[in-house]
């Protein structure tokens, strides 16, 4: 019932309401007052928006793909730490230890991985976008780190490292011939 009820609400908040007309009145002892009522003069979320840079584009897509990264990283790199990685026996929490390294060395990957993924036409190869993503990916889970311990907030981690993976992918841009050179096949 709850389910249905929310789709009900959700529906009709995403009904569009009809905009009125200017209506004006008067008050005894005030005079005249004009009432404007119907849509407002600002934009809203709905209304179409100034296209943003492709700049910021590319960096948001990417941090937010690296961001996705580092999850799936952290849950992949955990499940296969534990299970591939020697446990010590007398331990407490067994395979804990494999369980925390696959988680760090599975949110680098992930998120180096997922960052360079969308091409968005910078026409740089991924593995020159990888290997950016990768080294913003060390300095961002460095600084992530920190930045947690600092706020003790564990979301730091993530957030800065994605970032910081997106960051360094800006500066990608693919290679031109070199004069005399004969042009890259089309494809490549």
């Amino acid at each position: 019932m709850r389910i249905l009820g929310l789709v009900l609400l959700f529906a009709l908040a995403a009904t569009p309401v009809p905009a009125q007309r200017r209506a004006d009145a008067e008050l005894p002892g005030l005079g005249p007052l004009r009432v404007e009522t119907g849509a407002p003069e600002t934009p809203t979320a709905l209304q179409a928006q100034p296209p943003s840079s492709p700049r910021g584009d590319r960096f948001l897509t990417r941090a937010a793909t690296g961001g996705l990264g580092w999850l799936g990283g952290v849950f992949v790199g955990g499940v296969l730490g534990y299970g591939l990685l020697p446990r010590c026996t007398g331990c407490e929490d067994p395979g804990f230890e494999g369980l925390f390294l696959g988680a760090i060395a599975g949110s680098v990957i992930g998120t180096s991985a997922l960052a360079a993924a969308p091409a968005l036409g910078d026409g740089c190869r991924y593995g020159d976008r990888f290997g950016r993503a990768f080294l913003g990916t060390l300095g961002g889970s460095a600084l992530g780190l920190l930045a947690a311990l600092v706020v003790n907030h564990p979301a730091a981690l993530p957030v800065t490292t994605s970032v910081a993976a997106s960051a360094a992918t800006l500066g990608c841009r693919g290679t031109t011939p070199e004069a005399g050179a004969a042009p890259a096949p089309p494809g490549s």
